[in-house]
């Protein structure tokens, strides 16, 4: 585990995937929300079914840049800030199991909900047979298996990092439950 002030990180994957818990300044985290639930800002639209998003705006590809050198310093190699978008995914949508893009180097979440709702979990498929069968990025060869996963929870001002290397599916197992959404602010570093 990594410490800084308040920050503790906890590693769910050697060298692939952490956990940051009270990572994002309180400051940030009611700009980035501000961002999209005031009324005249209203920047969210649906980019897929119950999935709306942000555009990759300056405001939050200056937050991707910004930490830049923390994560650089997490993962062990430079990374380039790419963009940040504002995602709040609705009842019933779901975050297919997908492998990212090979350009991208490391990906950040950092959810943006208040409470701590089950079912908002973010998987990570360790069964290197089914993450190294398939030529397509977007389905796997074989169905994942819940228990062939690592499991990050929702937790609000934490950072979610993962490093695309090795390229493994990830997403959700489960849809987002009722009366529920998942907000979440991303950040893709190259």
């Amino acid at each position: 585990n990594y410490q800084s002030g308040k920050m503790t990180v906890t590693t769910i994957i050697p060298n692939q995937l952490w956990q940051v818990h009270y990572f994002f300044p309180m400051e940030q985290y009611t700009f980035v929300r501000d961002l999209y639930r005031t009324a005249e800002n209203n920047l969210l639209k649906m980019q897929y079914d119950n999935r709306l998003q942000t555009d990759c705006i300056s405001e939050l590809n200056n937050i991707c840049q910004v930490w830049a050198p923390y994560f650089s310093e997490l993962v062990g190699e430079e990374l380039t800030p790419q963009v940040g978008w504002a995602c709040v995914d609705l009842p019933d949508a779901k975050i297919h199991m997908h492998k990212l893009h090979p350009d991208i180097k490391v990906q950040v979440q950092i959810p943006l909900t208040v409470a701590i709702t089950k079912g908002l979990e973010y998987a990570f498929c360790t069964n290197s047979e089914v993450n190294n069968s398939s030529i397509d990025d977007h389905k796997p060869l074989a169905p994942i298996d819940q228990d062939d996963c690592e499991y990050v929870k929702h937790l609000s001002r934490s950072a979610i990092v993962y490093k695309n290397s090795p390229r493994t599916f990830n997403g959700m197992m489960n849809t987002i439950p009722l009366d529920t959404v998942r907000e979440t602010l991303w950040l893709n570093y190259t």
